[in-house]
């Protein structure tokens, strides 16, 4: 069985207005969520390029959903006819599968470049077309990457030098906890009605010091699919570079096509996947002392 890469990402339904009489009427994002996905009777245009995208569910286990997400585009041919050459336009539909788990908020989209050059590419199409039916009830879909925290310390705790931190948080507290980052996100949340914030730490000299103790769960928070960071930083004998959270993707192995055999012989494996990577910031909040502790060491 042929293995397609899959990355990993986590959504949320954000309001993007004070509250308003669409969003009252909304009592349950996840149901809303899901009559979206659940229409195959829609499809979206791109006006700038004219292109269409389709979403198709082929498949539909308890909060997991498998797709086929499709880019309409047109192929020119030339055909002999015995006396002429004609052109022959075709329509094709090529698609990448994704897969969605309505519960714990976290899609794997397949990389087919074939199809979008990137994932990039392929998400704003997405948030486009669950958008265009989002709208009108006060919300708008977010999505970002899931990734490993310890990739951003390791450029900070070994760099050389550290020039500049930017940290991107979506609003509101979107895992519900109590984290200085979550504690902070729904402050900044109720006091601007801000849809996402952005922190950035510079030093021109490149001695920017981060105490990991409080800093630790804003990395974490980004890290479970609720930002983007970058960092500007020197390594011995090197430039200065930009190292961002685009480059630590979680990615994983699945089949490159979904249908009813492979989804039924592979739910397991995806469901253990979904319930590993489902990482909620504080869950390693019990090293925080630790951490604290490390920090007041290397000062002194």
């Amino acid at each position: 069985m042929k293995n397609s890469t899959y990355g990993c990402y986590r959504y949320f339904l954000v309001p993007f207005d004070q509250i308003s009489m669409s969003q009252m009427l909304v009592h349950d994002r996840k149901a809303l969520f899901e009559s979206i996905i659940n229409n195959n009777d829609t499809q979206i245009e791109d006006t700038n390029d004219n292109i269409k995208y389709k979403l198709y569910i082929i498949e539909n286990i308890g909060n997991l959903y498998f797709f086929k997400f499709s880019k309409q585009t047109y192929t020119t041919t030339y055909k002999d006819t015995g006396n002429d050459i004609k052109e022959n336009i075709i329509k094709n539909n090529p698609f990448v599968h994704i897969i969605i788990n309505t519960e714990l908020q976290i899609i794997l989209i397949q990389k087919k470049t074939t199809v979008f050059k990137n994932y990039s590419l392929t998400i704003n199409a997405f948030k486009k077309y669950i958008n265009l039916f989002l709208l009108s009830h006060g919300y708008e879909i977010t999505v970002d990457q899931l990734s490993d925290p310890k990739h951003f310390w390791q450029i900070i705790d070994t760099a050389e030098n550290v020039y500049q931190v930017d940290l991107n948080l979506k609003s509101p507290n979107m895992f519900e906890g109590i984290t200085n980052a979550e504690e902070f996100a729904k402050t900044l949340k109720e006091v601007s009605n801000s849809t996402e914030n952005n922190i950035n730490l510079k030093n021109d000299q490149g001695n920017l010091r981060l105490k990991k103790h409080f800093f630790k769960s804003f990395i974490e928070y980004i890290a479970c699919g609720g930002g983007k960071w970058s960092a500007k930083a020197k390594f011995f004998g090197k430039k200065a570079k930009t190292y961002t959270s685009s480059n630590n993707l979680n990615q994983v192995e699945l089949p490159s096509e979904l249908n009813d055999n492979t989804i039924k012989e592979n739910t397991n494996k995806i469901e253990k996947i979904l319930s590993d990577i489902n990482k909620k910031p504080g869950d390693t909040i019990s090293n925080d002392k630790k951490d604290k502790r490390n920090d007041d060491t290397k000062k002194s």
